[in-house]
């Protein structure tokens, strides 16, 4: 029970502990080095040295991070990250080693002056590695919620590094922390080897690098897509200015603290000890503070702590240059960095192709952050001395501010490139259309023309028929009369159409003797569109067609007396129709309907509207599709509804098709209708989206008002459904059974309600952005439902995602859920009759069956 409420207070759910046990351990032990590390070297530099010459370190730290770098973008895409890992902590380990046999007895000042530069480099590339290890392990909606404990693993390892060189400095020479921190990369070579013991992979075998060619392929590959990824270039022009501050910084605070201490080993234990400190600070912010406001406000707020921090601490430092501000400052990027910038910074990556993740890291720590050292090292080289104080945080300060700037801009780069990275991995529907081809010129026409010749494909003709009439309207008519005959009849009538539209020379005698063909359809299309134009030949056989035997010719006959202006033709076309739809046979109703939508033979309305109860489901589909002009909007409504609940899905679809006719007009008919039907998913989901679509001013307020609407309901629904597992407890066997049931349908209706938020959001923001985050959270992927989880804290509707967000995570990720309802059932009968009152259709329908059940079962 304790183990489970620790998991829960950690936000770590099923499955997830090995892992997380796994990699806080290799953090605690990567920490731990870490700061005995920068610690250590930091002390040995600045008493052996002098803190004068760390502008020359930053300066050849980044041509060390150069060939580094390198070597590590070669092989960071084509070795298993684990194997990578262990190639990075052995080396690191025997480099220790010998530095310290150097640093012996006071050695050389190069000793000292590799092992600062040594960490500088090992400390960035164990960074960057370390944090793509993870991510292999962990989705973006993990990461988000795990990164941060991960990482607070990694400050507790520096808690105790920190404790451990305050001691032992006051004992041995600072030196020999180059041992401690090499046993500590001993630690974790073997917790790596030991978890991947066993495993079977399939690992790229590293190339020769003389057979690959270019040393730095990665890195090239990385700066090409950098040139199409406006994501990638304002994260590397924040990364620049960054390092450019914190070298300033480091600077600044690091003769402040010099020039407070007297000797070495004061300096040391200052620093392990203030290590100590600061890392538990950030322990406590990781665990308590950055994982759930990455969780509540995202990226966009978390990524901003750091730049804030950045200019408060130069500001105290422009006030006074004394200890105190030298402290807050070191606290700002020893402390500040790693709690919010580094989780932040990682999770940014996930907005780029998984292929390019990689090359993009090496890039980080291959060019900008070696760029960035350098222009530092010049820049500090050339400040005097005597300005190394108040006039150095001053400009510190006004950079602070341009880096706030970036990160703004980054935030809404990052919306943008997340919501195209999900677009591209999920289908949403909307590709492009005919319209987006454009004019083609004469060669492409002629090889069209030669296809729709050579095709014996029916679907095949038709497409590259579409694409001729969007391309080149001006010669398909010409190229589709030549090629059409001889085609089945499906695709001539299919054709008929756009070729009247057209009206090429001669397309009236082609439609002539469509009139004789077999098929009766084919013949039907023909005479319409010929009746439309008013061609003598067709008018004067319409006579003929009206008593022909075949019931479809008899109602095109009677839709082509509508076209011509003739009162008489009109009066025995609406006698002809009226007699269709009395006829016994559903092939004679479902012609005549068939050619009634449009006509608006209000004369007919009684008889369409018996036909809606008719006992064939193609009579009632087409009769659905005729009653655009019948009664008042209420009456309309009611009809589409009955449409829509009908038990055959051709009457439902028919219902969809030719809703439109049957919307309300005016807002205060739309607003009426939407709560009328509020528990009618199918009827939401259609009148939403034709609001969307109308030009009434209002629109977007009742939408807004609607999905909120939606939202509340799903809120209580999804308590209601958590608080009857409480119930089943207390329930008999049936009673259980029943609670169990009802949870499931809640929790489906649920997802209903969420579906229709969604489309509204779809309707109100970009549209292929929301669905294409629909699309992804309906996925089984869990890194496409992370991004799109991030991608929609984006949308500009916050007031929607604010109650969205929890809905979604609870309902797709097992999150806790805290919030309950005023009426929360006490039993199960409240159960059913709150099921029965707040319900939808089928919650409502299931809750009615288990009140007539229970009645049954009760003893009179």
């Amino acid at each position: 029970m304790l183990k489970r409420q620790l998991a829960s207070w950690l936000l770590i759910r099923n499955g997830e502990e090995r892992v997380v046990l796994y990699l806080s351990l290799l953090y605690l032990a990567l920490g731990a080095g870490m700061a005995v590390g920068r610690s250590s070297s930091d002390a040995l530099l600045f008493k052996r040295l002098g803190v004068e010459f760390l502008p020359q370190m930053f300066f050849l730290t980044s041509f060390l991070l150069v060939g580094f770098s390198a070597v590590y973008a070669e092989f960071s895409d084509r070795l298993h990250p684990s194997r990578m890992f262990k190639y990075i902590v052995a080396l690191t380990g025997i480099f220790l080693v010998v530095v310290w046999g150097a640093m012996q007895n006071g050695g050389s000042k190069i000793a000292f002056a590799a092992y600062f530069l040594g960490y500088g480099v090992v400390s960035e590339i164990l960074l960057v590695h370390s944090n793509l290890y993870a991510s292999g392990f962990l989705d973006l909606s993990q990461s988000k919620r795990i990164s941060p404990l991960i990482n607070a693993a990694s400050r507790l390892g520096g808690v105790v590094g920190g404790v451990t060189l305050g001691l032992l400095s006051s004992r041995f020479p600072t030196e020999y922390m180059a041992l401690v921190w090499a046993l500590t990369l001993v630690e974790a070579f073997f917790l790596i080897a030991a978890y991947h013991r066993g495993e079977q992979r399939i690992r790229a075998k590293t190339k020769p690098l003389k057979k690959h060619g270019r040393p730095l392929v990665h890195i090239r590959e990385g700066l090409e897509f950098a040139r199409r990824s406006s994501l990638l270039q304002i994260a590397g022009l924040g990364l620049f200015v960054m390092i450019v501050l914190i070298s300033m910084q480091d600077y600044l605070v690091s003769t402040i603290l010099t020039r407070h201490f007297q000797n070495e080993r004061d300096l040391a234990a200052f620093f392990g000890w203030f290590s100590a400190f600061t890392n538990f600070a950030v322990l406590l912010l990781q665990i308590l503070t950055t994982n759930r406001l990455l969780r509540r406000f995202g990226l966009k707020l978390v990524s901003l702590i750091f730049p804030w921090s950045t200019a408060a601490s130069f500001a105290l430092l422009g006030l006074s240059a004394s200890f105190l501000p030298a402290v807050i400052g070191r606290f700002n990027y020893t402390g500040m960095m790693p709690a919010f910038r580094n989780p932040s910074a990682n999770l940014f990556y996930s907005a780029l192709p998984g292929y390019m993740q990689g090359r993009a890291r090496a890039l980080s720590i291959g060019l900008i952050l070696p760029l960035g050292l350098a222009v530092s090292g010049l820049l500090l080289m050339w400040v005097p001395k005597e300005s190394v104080g108040e006039s150095l945080a001053v400009f510190g300060l006004l950079l602070s501010f341009v880096y706030i700037y970036l990160k703004i801009v980054k935030n809404r780069i990052y919306a943008a490139s997340l919501a195209c990275l999900i677009q591209q991995q999920v289908y949403t529907g909307i590709g492009e259309e005919l319209e987006e081809i454009g004019r083609l010129d004469e060669r492409v026409v002629g090889e069209l023309k030669q296809l729709l010749q050579q095709t014996e494909d029916g679907d095949n003709y038709v497409a590259y028929a579409e694409i001729l009439l969007h391309g080149a309207p001006q010669d398909a008519g010409k190229i589709l009369l030549e090629t059409l005959p001889g085609k089945s009849a499906q695709v001539q009538d299919r054709l008929l159409p756009r070729i009247a539209e057209l009206a090429p020379p001669g397309w009236q005698d082609y439609m002539r003797c469509c009139l004789d063909s077999v098929d009766t359809h084919l013949r039907a299309t023909a005479l319409t569109e010929l009746a439309k134009r008013g061609d003598v030949d067709a008018l004067r056989a319409i006579h003929g067609w009206l008593v022909h035997t075949n019931p479809r010719i008899r109602a095109v006959a009677a839709q082509a007396c509508f076209a011509a202006q003739d009162p008489v033709l009109h009066e025995v076309a609406e006698r002809t129709l009226r007699t269709m739809l009395s006829a016994e046979k559903p092939g004679a109703i479902i012609a005549a309907l068939s050619v009634m939508p449009g006509l608006k033979l209000f004369s007919l309305d009684d008889a369409v509207r018996a036909l809606l109860q008719h006992p064939d489901a193609g009579v009632r589909a087409a009769a659905i599709a005729a009653t655009g002009a019948i009664g008042a909007v209420g009456e309309r409504l009611i009809l589409l509804a009955r449409a829509l609940r009908d038990e055959d899905v051709v009457v439902q679809r028919a219902a969809e098709k030719n809703a439109v006719t049957l919307m309300p007009i005016t807002e205060s008919e739309y607003a009426a209708a939407l709560d009328t039907y509020f528990s009618f998913f199918h009827m939401q989901s259609l009148l939403t989206n034709y609001l969307a679509q109308s030009e009434l001013a209002q629109r977007k307020t009742i939408l807004l008002a609607i999905a909120h609407r939606h939202l509340q309901r799903a809120w209580d629904k999804k308590s209601v459904a958590l608080h009857a597992l409480s119930l089943a407890q207390q329930a008999s066997a049936r009673q259980a059974d029943e609670a169990g049931f009802l949870r499931l349908v809640l929790n489906e209706e649920v997802l209903r309600h969420i579906d229709i938020a969604l489309d509204i959001l779809a309707l109100l923001d970009e549209a292929q952005m929301a669905r294409a985050i629909s699309a992804a959270l309906a996925s089984r992927d869990r890194r496409l439902r992370a991004q799109a989880l991030e991608s929609l804290r984006h949308i500009e509707n916050k007031a929607l995602v604010e109650w969205l967000l929890p809905l979604i995570e609870a309902a797709q990720d097992g999150a806790r859920w805290e919030h309950t309802v005023p009426d929360m059932p006490r039993d199960m009968n409240e159960m059913i009759a709150w099921c029965k009152r707040q319900g939808g259709q089928w919650l409502r329908q299931c809750a009615a069956l288990m009140e007539e059940e229970t009645s049954r079962a009760t003893p009179v």
